[in-house]
């Protein structure tokens, strides 16, 4: 039958990237767009991700639920870029054993200055900036560097922070 009304389903499963975030937007859409769709459940067991893909989803998570609702149900764990993209959800429901939050950020690299000398191996760097190079494995990082990178994480945790108030804030303590 064309006319049956459902909830529509989507999983929203593992690591958080491009792929995955523009599979889950699609979902998103074509529910929305379905008369026939009452509502979406978006399944999620997701440890995290990408800090961009993570705001994709959220943008639509918000879009989406201004035509009808979403209610997130996290099977395991939504934590860091799941629960922000979740955040937006009409409501989100946990099992009692599940994971949720971990607000943070984190940037990684490695210094291979060492190797490099261990290997006779010498590099050069071209740059029209002083912190252009900041992050490369190939120069020990500086102060300068460690303060540049670490303004960037905090910017970015603070947007986090301030994105999962603001969607969850309308919701009352039985909400969340």
């Amino acid at each position: 039958d064309h006319n049956k009304k459902y909830i529509a389903g989507i999983k929203f499963n593992g690591e958080i990237n491009d792929a995955l975030a523009d599979d889950i937007i699609e979902k998103l859409e074509y529910a929305r767009d379905d008369k026939n769709a009452l509502g979406i459940l978006l399944e999620v067991n997701s440890p995290g991700g990408s800090v961009v893909p993570s705001q994709e989803i959220y943008d639509k998570v918000i879009e989406v639920t201004h035509k009808k609702p979403v209610v997130s149900y996290v099977r395991e764990v939504a934590a860091s870029g799941a629960y922000y993209s979740i955040s937006p959800s009409s409501q989100i429901i946990a099992n009692r054993g599940s994971m949720i939050g971990s607000i943070g950020v984190i940037m990684q690299g490695f210094d291979a200055t060492e190797l490099v000398k261990f290997f006779k191996v010498n590099s050069f760097t071209i740059k029209t900036g002083a912190l252009k190079d900041t992050g490369s494995p190939l120069r020990p990082m500086t102060k300068e560097d460690k303060n540049y990178l670490q303004s960037m994480i905090n910017a970015t945790h603070d947007q986090f922070v301030a994105d999962v108030k603001r969607a969850r804030s309308s919701m009352t303590k039985d909400g969340f």
